[in-house]
């Protein structure tokens, strides 16, 4: 698994509400220059809360795709 994420994982007080605040974010978290874990796909920058849904976390993380609750795609 791409337990390399959890390190990269900070509280936010919110997750960006634009295409613009989205990049900048994106390029601050910097996640496209960090080493592709061990059998992981490229980490990329996301924005998600948690499953308490009482803070944002930013983490860079493999592309996942989730539908619902449901994760289709992430690393293997």
């Amino acid at each position: 698994k791409c337990i390399e994420s959890a390190a990269t994982a900070t509280f936010v007080a919110s997750c960006p509400r634009t295409i613009e605040e989205r990049v900048n974010r994106a390029s601050q978290k910097n996640c496209s220059y960090m080493e592709k874990p061990h059998g992981c796909f490229p980490l990329e920058y996301h924005c998600v809360i948690n499953e308490e849904r009482t803070e944002m976390i930013e983490v860079c993380a493999p592309p996942i795709l989730i539908v619902g609750k449901n994760i289709i795609r992430s690393c293997n």
